[in-house]
């Protein structure tokens, strides 16, 4: 594997990381609502899912 090879992968397996976070209930989570409150936990989530969709395209599969 190259270097631009293992780039990709790491990107997609980020993106991965990413969705179980959030599958995992993060905005929901209480020391999250507590910082945040739930709003902008929800508004924080929806842009942590196009950061892990973005990764997982730059990874290259679907």
């Amino acid at each position: 594997m190259n270097r631009r090879e293992a780039r990709r992968e790491a990107n997609f397996r980020a993106g991965l990381i990413l969705e179980s976070v959030l599958a995992a209930g993060w905005s929901s989570d209480p020391d999250v609502v507590e910082r945040y409150g739930q709003d902008v936990a929800d508004v924080i989530a929806e842009e942590m899912e196009s950061i892990a969709q973005s990764l997982r395209n730059r990874g290259g599969r679907e």
